[in-house]
């Protein structure tokens, strides 16, 4: 019979119970999506995986997924405080003639009780604001960690034949 494969897949279930373990202790300690990857690099960390897939095939099929679970997680923080403070943005021009503040500090402590931390730049960095003209700009580093000032540009080149979309309001 196939008796000798249930050693295997119970060695992988240890083996992956001790990485969601480490993985969710990891994220319990960064606040941010750069010092979660530098801290818990799964491949540097379990490299028995990647060298011998067939004896972890649990592991190397559900691995590759679990990063970007991870990476939704940060950027659904970031939207959220974005959203938050881009509220309390539209208060503080309702409360000031339409006039924008000149920076996210004078937003506190009468709209948010602190300038949030970007999620998706090390270091504990604020979310990041700037007047373009009459207009605010309010914006996260991105899963890149570069400040590019807010640019609207697609990320990736677009892949040739393929229609450009253009959003209109």
């Amino acid at each position: 019979q196939l008796y000798w494969i249930k050693p295997i897949f119970l060695n992988d279930a240890d083996l992956m119970v001790r990485i969601c373990t480490r993985v969710k202790l990891e994220f319990e300690k960064s606040h941010d999506l750069p010092t979660f990857r530098a801290n818990c690099d799964i491949e540097r960390l379990y490299p028995e995986i990647w060298k011998r897939p067939m004896l972890h095939t649990m592991s190397s099929i559900l691995l590759p997924s679990y990063g970007r679970s991870i990476a939704t997680q940060y950027r659904v923080v970031t939207d959220q405080r974005l959203a938050a403070t881009a509220l309390a943005l539209r208060a503080y021009a309702v409360d000031h003639d339409g006039h924008w503040p000149g920076s996210l500090e004078a937003l506190t402590p009468k709209y948010l009780p602190a300038v949030p931390l970007d999620p998706m730049a090390a270091g504990a960095a604020p979310l990041r604001f700037r007047l373009e003209g009459a207009d605010p700009i309010l914006y996260s580093g991105g899963e890149d960690a570069r400040d590019d000032g807010g640019s609207e540009a697609p990320l990736h080149k677009p892949i040739p034949g393929e229609p450009v979309q253009r959003w209109s309001a």
